[in-house]
């Protein structure tokens, strides 16, 4: 009965718990970063979409733990590239994210740089924003 879509399913149709999951995770708590990796297999319709964007706004709450837990299960793009969240991507947004990555203590770490590089790109001028 337990796993991740079960768990989500039980989750989402209520939407006080579901919306204290997400405001967790959108905050960094580690705890709930912990919650958004084991419940990212089940992730599907609406709720799921917000699950993205608050994965996408961790970064900026606490960029240390959501390279560390989130970007080996949702990828560098969701988590550290401003395009998953519930604003409109702007390069100032991104150049912000990177000068936060190079002072965060993660800043060698390989999924630190998985995140440069995909902040670099979305800076980039070759860059193609949908």
């Amino acid at each position: 009965m337990f796993g991740a879509v079960p768990t989500y399913r039980s989750l989402s149709g209520h939407e006080a718990r579901w919306a204290a999951v997400v405001n967790g995770v959108r905050a960094g708590r580690p705890e709930w970063l912990t919650i958004a990796v084991d419940l990212r297999s089940a992730l599907d319709t609406h709720p799921g979409e917000e699950m993205l964007e608050a994965v996408a706004d961790a970064f900026d709450a606490n960029p240390d733990a959501a390279i560390r837990i989130l970007v080996p299960a949702y990828g560098p793009e969701t988590v550290c590239a401003p395009l998953g969240g519930h604003e409109p991507a702007t390069v100032s947004h991104a150049r912000a994210r990177l000068e936060r990555l190079r002072s965060s203590t993660a800043a060698n770490e390989h999924a630190a740089l998985a995140c440069a590089g995909a902040l670099s790109r979305f800076v980039s001028d070759d860059f193609k924003r949908p």
